[in-house]
């Protein structure tokens, strides 16, 4: 299954969140920031009945696809928040997500600037490189 095929598997209620998350660092509703700090017990308690179906291909996606630094516990989604636009870009480029990146932008419905990228791509290459 490629990446792209995947994130469109994953409900389309769902897919704007978790994409505003992995690009832009924006907190996600309590079900989804459970299902991303792999909080089991949190997630089924805050999931309604159609994000609860969406468990498998969320995690199909979120481990097959993205890079490990954006999903765990101890503080790790905290940390992807604070990486800067660029080296969450390049993070996810340089994962096998890189194909689903343009789906990605559309449905988290807002489009990133080339200037914006640009201006940010040598900091977040660095970050990125050296694991920040």
């Amino acid at each position: 299954m490629s990446a792209t095929h995947a994130w469109g598997q994953i409900p389309e209620h769902l897919r704007g969140g978790l994409a505003r998350y992995l690009i832009f660092g924006v907190r996600t509703g309590s079900a989804l920031q459970a299902f991303l700090e792999n909080d089991l017990l949190r997630f089924v308690h805050c999931a309604n009945d159609d994000t609860l179906a969406a468990l498998r291909p969320m995690t199909q996606f979120i481990y097959n696809y993205t890079p490990r630094g954006c999903f765990g516990r101890d503080g790790v989604t905290d940390s992807w928040q604070s990486l800067s636009l660029g080296a969450r870009v390049v993070s996810l480029r340089n994962a096998d997500c890189g194909p689903a990146f343009d789906a990605m932008c559309a449905d988290a419905g807002e489009s990133i600037p080339s200037a914006m990228l640009a201006a940010d791509y040598v900091i977040g290459t660095m970050e990125a490189r050296d694991g920040l």
